[in-house]
């Protein structure tokens, strides 16, 4: 499918929950295909923008901040990836009617994750880029390890935007959200999911190895594996050009 290459993006600040978001809307709602809701990993969703620009020319897309990072604010910080997929769920009963497509990015492939599971009508279908934590390295000096031998493959612009996202948000919101992943069972999660699953990583990704993505389809009831060449952990940051039109085929399935 040939996409646009980008779509105009209104900021809005809807308070849902207990918590007042921030959320980039793109695109309008397409007759047949449901709207699409990035959900980003330890950062605000900026990173996401390149991405989310190439699928809102077909269809509407929701890119909010989660709470505690970016933009987004309530009287609490988040402590599990159960209580992300709540405030998340509480957004969308809001905004949107019908399932979504949930597009998860790294933390937020177990965000998307929890919520599939909790409220399986809200989902359609699921897209897991970079999904987070491998079962086999659910360890501070594992996971910085990995963290170590993949920043250098990341283009350096990304350091920039995470950057300024730890200068909003300090840096305990991330360390409580990466304590949470660590805690998290995404194999036990994905097992209890109907729905469709996609998963991607870069073929440079020592964070989200194959074997771990091989893992997550075995368990899972509907799942297949893309890898994007010359790519590492943020596959959609660094390639949307490439990752876009895989999704869009993927979300385009009846």
């Amino acid at each position: 499918m040939a996409l646009g290459m980008s779509a105009a993006v209104l900021t809005r600040h809807p308070h849902a929950g207990t918590y007042d978001w921030l959320v980039r809307d793109l695109g309008e709602a397409s007759s047949g295909r449901p709207v699409v809701v990035f959900v980003a990993g330890l950062g605000s969703g900026d990173y996401l923008l390149p991405h989310a620009e190439r699928l809102a020319t077909s269809r509407r897309v929701l890119l909010p901040d989660m709470p505690g990072f970016g933009d987004s604010r309530g009287p609490a910080r988040l402590r599990s990836v159960e209580e992300f997929a709540a405030a998340l769920g509480a957004l969308l009963r809001d905004e949107v009617d019908g399932p979504v497509d949930l597009i998860g990015n790294s933390f937020g492939t177990q965000i998307a994750l929890a919520l599939a599971e909790t409220e399986p009508d809200a989902v359609r279908r699921l897209v897991l880029i970079g999904p987070t934590m491998d079962r086999t390295a659910r360890t501070y000096p594992h996971l910085l390890g990995r963290w170590l031998l993949t920043a250098p493959i990341e283009p350096p612009s990304l350091a920039v935007s995470l950057a300024r996202s730890y200068l909003k948000c300090g840096i305990r919101t991330p360390a409580l959200a990466f304590r949470a992943s660590i805690r998290d069972q995404p194999e036990r999660r994905i097992a209890t999911i109907p729905h469709p699953v996609l998963l991607i990583r870069g073929m440079r990704d020592r964070i989200a190895p194959r074997r771990w993505l091989e893992e997550l389809q075995d368990c899972a009831a509907h799942a297949e594996i893309v890898e994007v060449p010359d790519t590492a952990h943020t596959v959609d940051y660094a390639a949307p050009e490439r990752v876009a039109p895989i999704v869009a085929e993927f979300l385009d399935r009846a």
